[in-house]
């Protein structure tokens, strides 16, 4: 039977000291070291430098003024020679301005409200910078200069938080344009229509549709936009011209004054017709005896699973009519 003697052992006690009080060796170099961080570490000797604080007064280092850090500094100009100041020196604090009124900003665009809010950023990131360097130091007036940079900063963020409301208010108006119903408000739109200008901006704004046919895409939306810009053209010149309305009573049995054909001209094949004819009573005319003789033939009609396919094709032949310099007739032949 072994016996076994109880006993105290320092074995991980005398490992223990080892591994932490011992220097480890130094390594032996690499043959093939990694660069640069085992021959910065082990084959050279660094030394620290002391840190330089930062001050005003440290002009040590040699800066390029072209810079593009140099934009948040001050910048004195004086007998045609550029320097940088680390603070701007009180009597040249703009204290006499305000901030940009919400009616001011509401008459920009978005690149322009987008430009100003980086340029009051820019401003605030000066100022905030100042203010640091001039806590940091002691002055008399030091008070006095960071109670006008506060003044001059707090313009600069209400300006800031303008822009943001005036952005809210677009994109909210943007919203509810978009939920509600498109259809009293394009109805409402299109009442102002009457001249051909006009109604170029009036189908580019509601349906993206350009006054180069060539220059759409070809879409649902551009389909849809196109019928209902025939109606439009063909309602607006049968309010005026009675030998216009007439024709469309006795030809093709649309009457627009009385809204007693409610769904208009439906076809694609007519709708691009009256879409590429001029908006004047002659051309209208021309495409409604062009329409009359398209219905003549039943299989002239083009199914709505078709329309995509058969206004891609219009648009290419109309391109290439276009690039030949000739013009476009408007008769059945001619889509």
């Amino acid at each position: 039977m072994l016996n076994f003697n109880r006993c105290l052992h320092d074995t991980a006690t005398r490992y223990a000291r080892t591994r932490f009080t011992i220097p480890k060796p130094k390594p032996i170099p690499s043959s093939n070291p990694r660069k640069p961080t085992q021959t910065t570490h082990y084959l050279k000797n660094l030394e620290v430098t002391p840190p330089i604080p930062p001050s005003t007064a440290n002009k040590q280092f040699h800066i390029s003024d072209t810079h593009p850090l140099w934009q948040f500094f001050h910048t004195n100009i004086k007998d045609n020679k550029k320097s940088h100041d680390y603070i701007t020196p009180p009597s040249q604090l703009d204290t006499q301005s305000r901030s940009w009124s919400i009616t001011e900003l509401r008459r920009k665009s978005f690149n322009d409200l987008h430009s100003l809010w980086y340029a009051c950023l820019r401003q605030r990131n000066i100022f905030a910078r100042e203010m640091h360097l001039i806590n940091t130091e002691t002055s008399s007036n030091k008070n006095n200069h960071v109670h006008s940079l506060q003044q001059i900063n707090e313009k600069c963020r209400v300006t800031m938080w303008r822009i943001r409301h005036v952005l809210s208010e677009r994109d909210y108006a943007f919203r509810i344009a978009r939920s509600t119903t498109t259809n009293n408000v394009i109805d409402q739109l299109s009442e102002q229509v009457e001249t051909t200008e006009q109604l170029e901006r009036f189908q580019y704004a509601v349906f993206g549709i350009s006054e180069i046919i060539s220059e759409n895409v070809i879409d649902r939306k551009f389909i849809d936009g196109l019928k209902y810009i025939t109606n439009l053209k063909l309602k607006i010149l049968a309010k005026k011209h009675d030998t216009l309305n007439e024709k469309l009573v006795n030809d093709l049995q649309l009457n627009y004054r009385d809204n007693t054909s409610s769904m208009g001209i439906n076809d694609l094949a007519e709708a691009f017709i009256v879409f590429i004819a001029e908006f004047d009573l002659e051309s209208s005319i021309e495409a409604c005896d062009a329409i009359k003789e398209l219905r003549s033939d039943p299989k002239n009609k083009i199914s709505k699973y078709d329309e995509l396919e058969t206004i891609s094709k219009y648009i290419k032949q109309l391109k290439e009519s276009s690039s030949s310099q000739d013009e476009v007739e408007v008769t059945p032949e001619a889509i």
